[in-house]
């Protein structure tokens, strides 16, 4: 029998619904302003209600390639406190909308390579995840597997080995979950965050704060990478929930 993952935050952090999901996303497509033409395989995207930040989160995922298959998510653990990289064990996570796949066989390797764990309690109520999910089954259905990945005390130099490892397979892409500033006035939020912004897109991470960002060993980590084979981190969306 399958062991499929039941949502945690379904009917808070979006709806319950189907149809009233499959509204709102299509909302966010009308209004994507389809910035770039070039496609990417990794994006940093917020993971606050959709009310706040799922056009911005659609506007992200929306780029990836054509080619992709696996999509690898690294989100900050909000729930409990632990060492390393937890995985999730079960076959698959329902949405609303219908199943996503996880790649056990990718969980295996990052297991064996990476000394990733699978620790499902450290999923159990946690949105940092699930709140991707329904944008990717909207716009990939069937066609994309995930490999949800909690960072819990950890340097982020395994962020990336990992996408340094695997993004010379085009049909992987990555997604690091993260908001910036919490509980700020809007213009507070709004001097944080490009302050946050320009230190992400010209790799000068020095003096990025940890708590400019709750994703921010992802951030990290996919900087690293970008500045070690001569990419670049464009900005197409940037919004604050104050």
């Amino acid at each position: 029998m399958e062991r499929i993952k039941q949502p945690s935050v379904a009917g808070t952090f979006y709806s319950a619904d189907a149809e009233e999901l499959k509204e709102q996303i299509y909302g966010f497509a009308s209004n994507n302003r389809n910035s770039y033409e070039a496609a990417t395989r990794a994006v940093i995207v917020p993971h606050a209600g959709y009310e706040y930040s799922g056009q911005i989160a659609y506007e992200g995922i929306s780029q990836f390639s054509s080619a992709v298959k696996n999509i690898i998510i690294f989100a900050p653990a909000h729930k409990v406190s632990f060492q390393g990289l937890a995985l999730s064990s079960y076959e698959a996570w329902a949405t609303p909308l219908g199943n996503l796949e996880v790649n056990q066989e990718v969980n295996r390797k990052l297991a064996i390579n990476f000394g990733a764990k699978i620790y499902d309690d450290a999923f159990l109520g946690e949105h940092s995840v699930e709140v991707q999910l329904p944008i990717i089954k909207f716009l990939y259905k069937d066609n994309v597997k995930i490999i949800p990945i909690l960072v819990g005390n950890e340097a982020p130099k395994i962020i990336t080995d990992i996408i340094q490892q695997y993004y010379e397979n085009e049909e992987f892409a990555f997604i690091i979950s993260s908001d910036l500033s919490h509980f700020l006035t809007n213009e507070e939020a709004q001097q944080m965050d490009a302050k946050s912004a320009v230190m992400i897109e010209l790799g000068e991470m020095n003096e990025f704060k940890f708590e400019q960002a709750c994703g921010a060993v992802g951030i990290f980590g996919l900087v690293d990478f970008v500045k070690n084979n001569g990419y670049s981190l464009i900005r197409i969306i940037m919004s604050n929930s104050s």
